[in-house]
């Protein structure tokens, strides 16, 4: 864009700093050393007496900056005209100048004081008015609704209200009814600004909003504007609010207290702005001041040609009963809204832009409707324009989708085509957002930095909603539950156990959200799982024996929904974790010895993880430990159930699995007694237990059984067999021998070790 520069041009430069002066001058002297041939404009453009903004500005200094940096020393004009405020408007702000005698001369404006000029081309010059008007009291009389009614609903009825007066009058007394007397005036005071175009307050002490009763802050909205705010705009009535007070705190800042200049760089602020607000009005200008007051006296109203008093109830009457017609109001209603959109005011706009349609509206303007309704598909898409700017992505497509909606009311070709263009842009612009988000997500986690990973990937996330289904949303998804699973896992070693607890709990629901959206309910059911037991047990240290009871039973039941999965050991991080935790809190809990056990044999098996057979080996070598100490007392506890289990899984454990298999069946539990048979290398055996229990029996297991079976009748009739058919017999009976020395499933175990995991 630099490249195709021809002139830059900036208005209201006294709001800018010397810095920001100086980064453009540097544009556009790179600009001008690209071809040096080429004549470029640079224009700026201000008045240094309505600096609202504390920039530091100096004409001087900017002049120099401007020659300096570009080698061109800048010509100045100086505009001698105006065309804006009446001739008597424009005596009052002249005499405004009589603020900066209270300031050093050094911090006065440059700019000579010289009397403003109505443009003689402009025509006959018309004299405004000026007004003083007391603020209101609880002493001052107030209107009765009635009176207003007729003029109220002229403008005010909403789309399908009845217009009589009696139901304005209804209208005006709800919005009033429960308000104190002074309250009461001021939202009258909103209503009557609100109710027509080309009306402003500008509220110099900056409370006022706040200050308004609720039922008049929504009108404030539209109609009150703090200096900064209404600068560069211009309305035909301007109220002003607050202005002797500012008057005086600012001339008291000028003294000076051996404070420096920083309380008068203050005053010289408030002076430009007061500056600021008597210049807005093109035609009538309102001040809320007591008639004594002394702002009043400096501006020199005494000498000023059409200044008159006015009490509150005349203010308010003359709002309403100002003349305008229908269609004056609509055009003015839709030009104000351009002013807004231009000033990012977009709340203002719309309820500017809907003022106009109702009333096209009440009058049967259907063209005026469309218009209106024109405009406000436009505001919803210049805001979206603004904020992708800004970057700001998601609003940006709040906002045109609801352009979309409001377009469907219009329901024109080029509404819709702009429309759609603007979000295809604002999809091109969020999925390369996105891609960019995800990999400095992954790029997070992969260094261990978990928390910013798991940030990083939810300001991805916020962009899925904008971008239609694909691969794009799918790795944003992929980004989000990857960091929240890899932090729940870092969070498993910190301190605060509770605390971390809670967040786990948390980055695991959140994950399995992730993961149902995605179709796979059952990875989602084992989050929950996992999340479960941090919410209901978040500690890890001194488990009661009922904790340890209910988190190992977490773990048999997160295992069980895992194993048809195949995934790597790294999915059951916490349940190994729950092990190590559990097992160190077992102690003397020697009855819940076969439940840990038996869980951590399961956990053993599904990742192929030998190292839990020494823990299991370990516990059994506590166990004799207790039992030493305890000495006879020792045989009370032989016949625990939970006991006799441990022993018997401790015997397979030891590779005794004909006596683990003996033991297990005396416990009346036949699908444990068939596993370690089949560990023995007896699958008759277990065969038989599995029949008899009338447990399913494998395929595998029964077709070796029906083999055994049928060697033995081959061992006692192969002598009637041909020398080929031995042959051949001896032939497959090497190659099945060698089959069965060579397979082992792939984590590593025996085949036997997995068709018994098959038959669990």
């Amino acid at each position: 864009w630099l490249a195709n520069l021809r002139a830059l041009v900036i208005d209201e430069v006294q709001d800018l700093t010397l810095i920001q002066i100086a980064l453009l001058t540097e544009l556009m002297r790179q600009r001008a050393e690209r071809d040096g041939q080429e004549r470029l404009a640079f224009v700026v453009a201000g008045d240094e007496s309505q600096i609202v903004q504390p920039s530091g500005f100096d004409w001087g200094m900017t002049k120099y900056m401007i020659g300096d940096q570009t080698g061109v020393w800048p010509q100045e004009f100086e505009f001698r005209h105006q065309r804006r405020a009446p001739d008597n408007l424009a005596a009052l702000i002249d005499n405004s100048w009589n603020f900066y005698t209270y300031l050093p001369k050094k911090l006065r404006p440059s700019a000579r004081r010289e009397r403003m000029l109505f443009d003689e081309g402009a025509g006959d010059v018309l004299e405004g008015q000026i007004f003083i008007c007391p603020p209101p009291d609880e002493s001052s009389p107030l209107l009765n609704p009635s009176q207003l009614a007729a003029d109220f609903a002229d403008f005010s009825a909403d789309d399908g209200a009845d217009d009589d007066d009696s139901d304005s009058a209804a209208r005006l007394g709800g919005l009033l009814a429960g308000l104190d007397n002074v309250d009461a005036h001021w939202t009258l005071l909103m209503a009557a600004l609100a109710d027509r175009p080309g009306r402003a307050l500008v509220d110099l002490s900056e409370e006022l909003r706040t200050d308004l009763p609720t039922a008049a802050q929504s009108m404030a909205g539209e109609i009150v504007y703090l200096p900064r705010e209404i600068k560069g705009l211009e309305r035909q009535t301007i109220i002003i609010q607050g202005m002797d007070e500012v008057y005086r705190r600012a001339r008291d800042l000028c003294v000076d207290r051996g404070e420096g200049n920083i309380p008068r760089f203050e005053a010289r602020r408030l002076f430009d702005e007061m500056r600021v607000a008597l210049s807005r009005s093109t035609y009538r200008l309102v001040l809320l001041e007591e008639p004594d007051a002394e702002v009043l006296q400096e501006l020199e109203l005494d000498q000023t040609r059409g200044v008159s008093r006015l009490s509150w109830p005349d203010l308010i009457l003359a709002l309403q009963t100002e003349e305008m017609s229908e269609i004056e109001a609509i055009e003015g209603y839709l030009l104000e809204v351009e002013d807004l959109v231009e000033r990012g005011k977009w709340e203002q706009a719309v309820t500017r832009n809907r003022r106009a349609y109702r009333l096209a509206a009440r009058i049967g303007d259907r063209a005026l409707q469309r218009e209106a309704d024109r405009q406000h598909v436009g505001v919803f898409l210049q805001r979206a324009n603004v904020l992708l700017r800004q970057e700001a992505w998601r609003e940006a497509y709040d906002a045109n989708r609801t352009a979309r909606d409001l377009a469907a009311r219009v329901d024109e070709d080029d509404l819709w085509r702009r429309v759609d263009m603007q979000l295809t842009e604002i999809q091109r612009l969020a999925a390369a957002e996105l891609q960019a988000r995800v990999e400095e997500a992954n790029a997070l986690r992969e260094a261990g930095r978990y928390e910013q990973a798991h940030q990083v990937a939810g300001r991805a996330r916020e962009l899925v909603a904008m971008l239609p289904a694909g691969e794009a949303v799918q790795r944003a998804n992929d980004a989000r539950a990857d960091a929240a699973w890899a932090w729940a896992a870092h969070l498993l070693d910190a301190d605060d156990e509770e605390a971390a607890s809670r967040r786990m709990a948390e980055l695991l629901d959140e994950s399995a959200t992730i993961m149902a959206g995605q179709g796979d309910e059952a990875g989602a059911a084992a989050l929950r799982l996992l999340r479960d037991r941090y919410r209901e047990i978040p500690q890890r240290r001194g488990l009661s024996d009922q904790q340890i009871r209910d988190i190992l039973d977490y773990a048999c039941r997160y295992l069980e929904l895992m194993a048809p999965r195949d995934a790597g050991a790294g999915v059951y991080v916490h349940v190994r974790r729950w092990l190590v935790d559990t097992f160190a809190c077992l102690e003397e809990h020697f009855t819940l010895y076969y439940v840990w056990a038996s869980t951590a044999q399961a956990l053993g098996e599904q990742i192929g993880d030998p190292a839990y057979r020494n823990l299991v080996l370990r516990l059994e070598q506590r166990l004799e430990a207790i039992f030493d100490r305890a000495g006879a007392l020792g045989s009370l506890w032989d016949d625990d159930l939970d006991l006799k289990r441990f022993r018997a899984l401790v015997a397979g454990v030891h590779g005794e699995h004909e006596e683990a298999s003996l033991a297990w069946e005396r416990l009346d539990e036949p699908a444990a007694a068939a596993d370690q048979a089949r560990l023995a290398g007896d699958p008759e055996r277990a065969y038989h237990l599995r029949r008899q229990a009338k447990l399913p029996i494998s395929e595998e297991l029964s077709t070796s059984v029906k083999f055994l079976r049928l060697l033995e009748q081959v061992e006692g009739k192969h002598d009637s067999l041909s020398l080929a058919e031995r042959a051949t017999l001896a032939r497959r009976m090497e190659a099945l021998k060698k089959a069965l020395g060579e397979t082992t499933n792939d984590k590593g175990r025996s085949t036997e070790d997995k068709t018994m995991k098959d038959d669990r």
